[in-house]
């Protein structure tokens, strides 16, 4: 889970980069997909992200304690 997490939190870095170029730079082929929406996919993987993280936690301590 926790590795799961790590891709999860890259792929939001990448589409939170995107979400920057797109609207300062504005090249056409980002500006495809509204600069708010790589905003949205952002906040969406990086919620994925923590949560991930938090049941990896979870695994982790469960598997310590039994």
């Amino acid at each position: 889970m926790l590795g799961l997490s790590r891709w999860l939190l890259v792929l939001a870095v990448l589409t939170g980069l995107c979400a920057v170029v797109a609207r300062f730079v504005q090249p056409s082929l980002l500006l495809r997909i509204l600069p708010s929406t790589w905003l949205e996919v952002t906040g969406v993987l990086l919620l994925f992200c923590i949560a991930t993280a938090i049941l990896g936690i979870a695994e982790q301590v469960t598997a310590k304690q039994s």
